[in-house]
């Protein structure tokens, strides 16, 4: 009864997101948000000294496609969560999908140039696909999915300490934090592309939540019947 109630929540919460997604999108075209976004990015550049990019490209690096997909894929193996991990990495690669359909179809130029401080010259193949807009952020999207991901497993997990899930759950969450900012200050998405990004991620990851408590279900059971046939 409490699985399926927890189950609910997982699912209620992350419609929540995806629907906030798309409202948020359905906003987008155009000029709406123009001002927001350029005052946002023109406050965050002024107050973040440019020693900083050097940190912030480099997240932009790992948040990169190829290294969240591998660190995703590592991460789903050595769980072992069976079939769940494909609809995860389904949900994960529906989540890119979106994003290249939003940075197709929907009107909304990036920062001009003016605004570019990545210094970070490690190109990946994903670095030469150009779409004409830039909203959602895949950045925002890859990170928010895995840091979600990543968060709930470690708050389950038993073989980790107290103290030790606090640190981890710290470090997930400035690395979040400061992906999120990097974003901006960059001069690489607005803000609006960030929101979008965020609430992309976010709506699939806890969508995905369930298949993962399913994915213990199935390994506590495969651990009581080794333990039960060794008794025999």
């Amino acid at each position: 009864m409490v699985f399926a109630k927890r189950n609910f929540l997982y699912f209620f919460f992350g419609v929540i997101f995806l629907v906030s997604f798309v409202v948020v999108s359905y906003q987008m075209g155009g000029r709406r948000f123009y001002s927001l976004d350029f005052d946002t990015t023109v406050r965050i550049q002024d107050h973040t000294p440019k020693a900083y990019d050097y940190v912030f490209s480099a997240l932009s690096v790992v948040g990169s496609f190829e290294i969240t997909t591998a660190i995703l894929l590592v991460f789903l193996f050595f769980l072992r969560l069976h079939w769940s991990s494909i609809v995860i990495f389904s949900l994960y690669g529906f989540g890119m999908f979106i994003e290249v359909l939003g940075k197709v179809y929907i009107v909304h130029p990036g920062p001009p140039y003016m605004f570019f401080r990545n210094t970070a010259h490690v190109l990946f193949p994903s670095s030469y696909v150009h779409t004409n807009y830039s909203y959602p952020s895949g950045h925002m999207l890859r990170t928010t999915f895995l840091v979600i991901l990543l968060s709930f497993f470690i708050f389950r997990s038993r073989k980790i300490g107290f103290w030790q899930k606090v640190i981890v759950q710290t470090v997930l969450f400035i690395f979040w934090t400061a992906t999120t900012y990097s974003r901006i200050s960059l001069g690489e998405h607005w803000l609006t592309d960030v929101v979008g990004g965020f609430l992309l991620g976010g709506g699939l990851s806890i969508l995905s939540l369930p298949l993962c408590q399913t994915g213990d279900k199935e390994d506590k059971k495969h651990t009581e019947k080794r333990h039960a046939n060794r008794l025999v």
